[in-house]
């Protein structure tokens, strides 16, 4: 049990480092204000952990419904994930001067690295197909 949780945090938290330079570039054209490295880290780990742990909340439900079988359980994980990732994103990045980002920022925030993760993540798998055995 020690070692699943140790690889989830191991995997979130470099996961966390590569969005880092993304969160500050999306906060520079969406609050127009670049946040320290260690403010973006903050909130992108902490936002990663909150998407994993809904998305585990959402397949548990799925799998106790049964309805597992019949959806896609990413989409469902997806929607579930994207308000909490940009609550968190809106809390946590702070504009010295007014305060948090706000919801709405967050969520483009959080919409665009979901994206571009998303995009990263099937590059993989085409790779990862076109590779012969």
């Amino acid at each position: 049990m020690v070692h699943i949780i140790g690889s989830i945090v191991l995997g979130v938290s470099i996961s966390a480092l590569v969005v880092t330079p993304v969160v500050q570039f999306l906060c520079s054209i969406a609050a127009d204000f670049r946040p320290s490295c260690s403010m973006a880290y903050k909130a992108s780990f902490s936002a990663l952990l909150g998407c994993l742990a809904s998305v585990f909340i959402v397949g548990d439900i799925l799998d106790a419904s049964g309805a597992a079988i019949i959806v896609n359980r990413n989409l469902p994980g997806l929607l579930a994930a994207m308000p909490v990732e940009a609550y968190i994103f809106g809390r946590l990045i702070r504009h010295p001067v007014t305060g948090g980002v706000g919801f709405v920022n967050g969520y483009l925030i959080s919409a665009i690295v979901t994206l571009l993760g998303y995009s990263v993540y099937l590059g993989i798998k085409m790779l990862a197909a076109a590779v012969p055995v």
